[in-house]
């Protein structure tokens, strides 16, 4: 279900941006919050992130990365951080379903799921039940993409990156695949003579 060009709103356009931020009542001049959890290796993307809010549209920022993940999840699900969040998610089964429900649907709201954006869109969560209902993998997908459009016009999240893996293997290798996780389907590998 994957569209290369699926998100207008994920070009970086610093002018455009400026200029929407002007029309708006944020006040530049107080320092914004920026949330991660800590000893997980955050700390300088986010403050890559602060630094082009700082540069580019005049925001300042402060660090807020001293909760550990077991002590940062809760205050998320209780609201209590106070300005943007890094948070992470790892599909369990290769799906746009497993991104789209448990993460924007209105069901999954905490503390009954992982909708930490606390996104509710009555337009989207129908859409992602209407994918769930499709007799086939085609009518599943086109609605998903559907939702997918909807979610990105409505924007609760900002997508920073993706993490990708490099494999690379010896030509006495014949037969090697990863799968949709990016593992190795190792069953399947065979050692030339």
């Amino acid at each position: 279900g994957h569209r290369e060009d699926a998100c207008e709103y994920c070009e970086y356009k610093p002018d455009e941006a400026k200029a929407l931020l002007a029309e708006t009542d944020f006040d530049v001049s107080k320092p914004i919050d920026l949330w991660f959890n800590a000893g997980a290796g955050h700390d300088e993307w986010v403050q890559a992130a602060g630094n082009q809010l700082r540069d580019n549209l005049g925001i300042t920022y402060k660090l807020q990365g001293g909760l550990q993940f077991a002590e940062y999840l809760p205050k998320i699900d209780e609201k209590g951080i106070t300005g943007p969040f890094r948070l992470g998610w790892a599909m369990d089964y290769p799906s746009p379903q497993n991104y789209l429900e448990p993460l924007y649907t209105t069901q999954a709201l905490p503390p009954n799921g992982s909708n930490a954006s606390f996104y509710s869109n009555p337009e989207f969560d129908e859409l992602v039940a209407e994918g769930n209902r499709a007799e086939d993998n085609e009518g599943a997908i086109e609605k998903y993409q559907e939702a997918e459009d909807v979610l990105l016009e409505d924007m609760p999240v900002m997508p920073m990156f993706f993490s990708t893996s490099t494999f690379v293997w010896s030509d006495k290798l014949s037969n090697v695949k990863v799968n949709a996780f990016g593992n190795l389907v190792l069953e399947d590998v065979t050692v030339n003579q």
